[in-house]
């Protein structure tokens, strides 16, 4: 007698894969957020669908916030967000928990995982060139640490890169608590003008100064647009030193 397989029915159309079955035809990155985790929770709630379930979890709590949430290890807020899955309707201790689980599994791969060192503007450019076509203006931050591997990317402002606004603040209490010994700031330009402004000087400069009190070292600020990008410390120099007078 021959044994049931478990593979998905081939004959089926791939339009009305349920995720599992489009995963095992077409591969993961067929698949958007709400059906890799829809495939986590594995089923719904009476008459709520699990991949509806599972757009409603994307949708109050953003998939951004639960890696960086894990990545900085904030205990506190782990079980916050514990807590606000299973307040989300439909949703369970159960399911809550494999959320929890797959979380902390790809935060361990990502923490045993080393990164190429970041040694040139052409690598960091590498993991921002998705800023060339923004049509407002935003700015990151690199994390690295003592061999300049990549520990977090983080927005840190949206909207205009202005040193009274830029949570600065915000910048070295992440650097801290993820003990990164080295910076790299991150703006685009929408006009396309790769030229740094006065302002971009200063924001280099002051935030270079500040860093390097609180023993960390901004190594580059980097501008990016749909021509490319530039490096402020290759076109400038040192940017602790900058001339921001004219």
């Amino acid at each position: 007698m021959n044994k049931k397989s478990h593979q998905p029915d081939q004959s089926k159309s791939l339009l009305t894969c349920r995720p599992r079955e489009k995963l095992y035809y077409s591969g993961k990155n067929s698949l958007n957020n709400a059906e890799l985790l829809a495939i986590i929770l594995n089923s719904g709630h009476k008459n709520l669908p699990v991949l509806n379930l599972a757009k409603n979890i994307l949708k109050k709590i953003p998939l951004n916030q639960w890696h960086e949430i894990f990545l900085l290890k904030n205990h506190q807020r782990e079980q916050q967000l514990f807590k606000d899955l299973q307040d989300i309707s439909g949703l369970g201790f159960a399911q809550a928990s494999r959320i929890i689980a797959a979380i902390e599994l790809g935060r361990r791969s990502i923490e045993q995982a080393k990164t190429s060192p970041l040694h040139s503007p052409q690598q960091v450019y590498h993991y921002c060139s998705e800023l060339k076509n923004k049509k407002q203006e935003y700015c990151l931050a690199f994390f690295l640490n003592g061999q300049q591997e990549l520990l977090l990317k983080k927005i840190i402002t949206i909207g205009g890169l202005n040193f009274n606004y830029l949570e600065g603040r915000e910048i070295f209490e992440i650097a801290f608590q993820l003990q990164a010994s080295n910076l790299i700031l991150v703006h685009n330009h929408p006009s396309g003008n790769l030229q740094p402004s006065l302002n971009d000087l200063q924001v280099s400069k002051k935030l270079a100064e500040l860093a390097e009190a609180m023993g960390i070292n901004l190594i580059d600020h980097l501008i990016v647009s749909s021509q490319g990008f530039l490096s402020i410390r290759e076109k400038c120099g040192d940017l602790k030193k900058l001339d921001c007078q004219f």
